[in-house]
């Protein structure tokens, strides 16, 4: 691309959010010095830019960051920063656009920060005037224009899963456990930043980058909505959480089939939680089973959609006493060509698969319900306690009241129940 067509693009692309949300763009040279801008207040805004280290962050990423960065600063405003190079790569500018709100923000956690920075009244007063004409975006269009600023610099195109996301600082912050009963202090900018980062994983499939921590096993928070009942509102809140990791993993490449029994799958599985620690437990196996199986897809890409449809029926039908026969009707194949198939392209057997699927969920209830091991063995078929039992133990290398026991979760069953009733 000849420079002069990266600046027309770059002014168009300027001229069209100004009029569009008169949100401003800002070019930056390598040594910070500001070439251009469209923002209406530019010298108060390029106060927090600096003094928020956007600047600092996105120069710091020039070298290694292939994509956009969204970055938030102390305010809980978010800059998008993409980079202008020259011929032979070397760094001619930053791009960054901003600053924006999403619908989360708020006039009050506005003010408490500014109050912290010890500025005068008359220039707190100022800028908070000056910060109601901030646009108010959804995150999807602030991902929308992070996808024009890439193409205007590059020609190139990416997805939404494709935006490298930096919370403050650079690291990401610790988000209170779920407690029964208990009211914890919740910062929404934050949060939700968190749980951005975390649905970028599974749409990643980014099953060796852990970037928050326990955070990540905890996440959860619930709305603060007073209802009466803790246990509900966690459910509720854990659900939600879920369905954001099916539509991620659909857009990281998961088949949507597959994306969507899952999601079937664990919602079933929250609705019997009777502890919130089981909820944690829950919702942390939930996202790094979603974030697996997006890098399985993408590492097996030849997989065909037959036998992707294979598979979500099977994780849509765990509980239901479906046959090899029931499966190849589903997807329009006979069972011997189907079972072939699937072992050929996944190099697994397709009884296993099964097998290995409801000993999967079977694993999770005994982790996180009180439920029976004879109750979860009739619920995913697998025909009498012992035949569970025995399967179990191959997998796993423990009978489930073993392993449940080894986890030190109690069981519904009577305490006088025999052990052969319990397994």
């Amino acid at each position: 691309m000849t420079e002069t067509e990266l600046y027309r693009r770059t002014q168009l692309f300027a001229e069209m959010l100004g009029q569009a949300c008169e949100l401003g763009v800002w070019a930056f040279g390598p040594d910070k010095k500001l070439y251009m801008s469209t923002c209406p207040h530019e010298q108060e805004f390029q106060l927090f830019l600096r003094t928020g280290n956007c600047l600092d962050r996105a120069l710091a990423e020039a070298e290694t960051c292939p994509t956009t960065l969204l970055m938030d600063d102390p305010l809980g405003m978010f800059w998008l920063a993409d980079f202008m190079r020259r011929e032979d790569g070397s760094l001619q500018a930053v791009m960054m656009v901003g600053p924006m709100f999403d619908a989360v923000s708020s006039l009050k956690t506005i003010e408490r920060s500014l109050r912290g920075m010890n500025l005068s009244v008359a220039l707190t007063g100022l800028l908070i005037e000056q910060l109601k004409d901030v646009p108010v975006l959804s995150l999807n269009n602030i991902h929308q224009y992070a996808i024009m600023l890439h193409w205007c610099l590059t020609g190139q195109t990416m997805t939404a899963g494709d935006i490298r996301i930096m919370l403050r600082g650079g690291t990401a912050l610790p988000t209170p456990r779920l407690t029964e009963g208990v009211d914890a202090a919740w910062d929404p900018d934050r949060s939700r930043l968190l749980e951005e980062q975390m649905l970028q994983c599974v749409r990643e499939g980014r099953i060796d980058a852990n970037p928050f921590g326990d955070s990540a096993a905890s996440h959860g928070e619930r709305d603060v909505y007073n209802l009466g009942d803790p246990l509900r509102e966690n459910k509720d809140t854990v659900i939600i959480f879920t369905a954001l990791c099916a539509r991620a993993a659909i857009e990281g490449g998961l088949s949507p089939r597959t994306a969507k029994a899952l999601e079937i799958t664990y919602v079933r599985t929250i609705e019997q939680c009777t502890r919130t620690t089981d909820l944690i437990t829950l919702n942390s196996k939930m996202l790094q089973d979603f974030i697996r199986r997006v890098h399985d897809a993408r590492r097996t890409p030849g997989v065909s959609l037959p036998v992707q449809e294979c598979m979500a029926y099977v994780q849509a039908h765990l509980t239901e006493p479906f046959t090899l026969a029931n499966l190849a009707c589903h997807v329009g194949y006979t069972e011997y060509y189907l079972t072939k198939k699937f072992q050929k392209e996944t190099g697994t057997k397709l009884a296993d698969y099964i097998r290995d699927a409801r000993l999967e969920q079977a694993r999770l209830q005994l982790e996180t319900t009180r439920r029976s091991v004879r109750a979860i063995s009739e619920e995913f078929q697998f025909g009498t306690p012992n035949y569970f039992s025995t399967a179990f133990s191959r997998r796993y290398g423990q009978s489930p009241a073993q392993y449940r026991a080894a986890l030190g979760v109690g069981s519904a069953a009577k305490p006088q129940a025999t052990q052969t009733e319990e397994e």
